[in-house]
């Protein structure tokens, strides 16, 4: 199965030689990473091309790493998508076999 970056939206290559395409999703997952969730009042918002997290007054990814205050509350926080994979894979993995993270070079898919 190849996965989005939520190991969601899987499927099978219809030929070994095929090249897969996994678009990253742009939606907020129905489960927040695990990281999100050591966080206090963690929330998802959609940019309509990438999501990210505001947890308190800190501002993640999507993997609810590499966060960082934003200094004034007037001020724009700038969250990139990460592109490469997460320390800890989405809750979805573990119940998958052999699910392994591969970076693409601007974002990275479930295998």
């Amino acid at each position: 199965l190849w996965c989005n970056d939520q190991c969601e939206g899987c499927h099978t290559m219809a030929e070994e030689d095929a090249v897969a395409v996994v678009q990253p999703s742009v939606k907020c997952p129905t489960t927040p990473p695990p990281k999100c969730t050591t966080m206090s009042d963690c929330q998802c918002l959609s940019t309509g091309s990438y999501y990210y997290y505001v947890c308190g007054n800190l501002w993640c990814n999507e993997a609810c790493e590499y966060c960082h205050t934003v200094p004034n509350k007037n001020a724009v926080a700038v969250v990139q998508p990460s592109v490469q994979c997460p320390t800890t894979p989405p809750a979805k993995c573990p119940t998958m076999s052999n699910c392994q993270c591969l970076n693409s070079g601007s974002f990275y898919f479930y295998k």
